[in-house]
């Protein structure tokens, strides 16, 4: 059973239909790239591709069914494919940092700023920002409500194009700051964090990943 977008109360609906197996290989099988690369007998490689694990973890389940349906068309299809991501700092990854590490705590600031002010999963994030947004996005509908373009935002994108796009990328000066006193030692020793013996292994991920390999 395929996930939903987080929020939606039908796991495995997407504007009422449900996304199964056989609906991914239709869409697969249907795209203008697939269709020319059989016809001319080309390999395919699909890359950065997966679901959204972080953020709703009642939902994971649903999202790691989708990553086995998606694996078994590519299977199925012969193609190659790349997911997305193997290693990440928190959740997202088939391997995550240790949250005990030196590393993770000290980016905490950061992360908590992205998690507070710049988190773009939902429409809004939450908190004083996203009143602020909320605002700014109200403002826009009503101007163009005036016109006559029978238009209005997409507010999800409109957070993530600001926070996600701009905040979060803007967050990397301070990111850097963290360790501008750290000797060349220290931000080895740190970086041990990466290291994926030290990592924590997300299973229930690469328990479908092993599955297809």
């Amino acid at each position: 059973m395929s996930p939903t977008g987080g929020g939606n109360p039908y796991p495995g609906e997407i504007d009422g239909l449900y996304w199964n197996r056989d609906i991914v290989a239709a869409e697969f099988g249907m795209h203008s790239g697939t269709r020319l690369a059989f016809k001319h007998r080309k390999p395919i490689f699909v890359g950065e591709f997966g679901t959204w694990y972080a953020g709703h973890p009642e939902a994971i389940h649903y999202r790691v069914a989708a990553l086995d349906d998606q694996l078994g068309v590519f299977d199925s299809a012969g193609v190659h494919w790349a997911v997305w991501t193997w290693k990440d700092i928190a959740s997202m990854g088939s391997y995550n940092l240790n949250p005990d590490s030196e590393y993770v705590q000290t980016i905490q600031p950061i992360m908590k700023a992205k998690q507070e002010a710049a988190d773009w999963e939902g429409e809004m994030p939450k908190g004083s920002v996203a009143k602020a947004m909320k605002n700014s996005a109200d403002a826009i509908d009503a101007y163009l409500a005036q016109t006559n373009l029978k238009v209005q935002i997409d507010r999800r994108w409109f957070a993530q194009y600001t926070l996600f796009g701009y905040l979060a990328q803007f967050l990397q000066v301070p990111y850097a700051n963290l360790f501008k006193h750290k000797s060349e030692k220290e931000l080895d020793e740190m970086l041990s964090a990466f290291a994926l013996k030290n990592c924590v292994q997300n299973k229930i991920i690469t328990k479908v990943l092993k599955k297809h390999l």
